[in-house]
């Protein structure tokens, strides 16, 4: 196995775990990723669909990309271009609402390197034969 179908694997399992923690736990993981719970059951439903569903969805479709090899490189596209978007809005708010938490700086090093290493991984695949 290469190292940008490991990497597209681990992504596809961070997205599918972090997916159903929000699906079953929407209210401790918003209290550990924000410092604060959603009040109303509204805003827990609007947490398990917003990111407990797309999430999951996103992983299930980086799964399958990864199962396919033609499939590689546009399954490292998607969960980049997934990734530095989740990035460029945590860094827009860091921004704007000028009072992130530690987590808040945590994830953004987190998605900053996963960028980096799916940046190196279609270097990578530039090198393969995929065809």
């Amino acid at each position: 196995m290469t190292h940008p179908l490991r990497l597209l694997w681990l992504c596809s399992a961070l997205f599918v775990v972090l997916g159903l923690g929000f699906v079953f736990f929407p209210g401790p993981l918003a209290s550990l990723l924000t410092s604060g719970e959603p009040l109303t059951p509204a805003a827990l439903t609007d947490l398990r669909a917003s990111y407990g569903g797309t999430s999951f969805g996103i992983g299930l479709l980086l799964g399958y990309a990864a199962l396919r090899p033609r499939y590689l490189v546009l399954g490292l596209l998607a969960a980049l271009a997934v990734i530095a978007s989740g990035g460029a809005a945590r860094l827009y708010g860091v921004l704007i609402d000028a009072s992130p938490a530690l987590t808040t700086f945590l994830w953004l090093g987190a998605e900053a390197l996963l960028c980096v290493l799916l940046l190196a991984a279609l270097w990578k695949t530039r090198q393969l034969d995929l065809d």
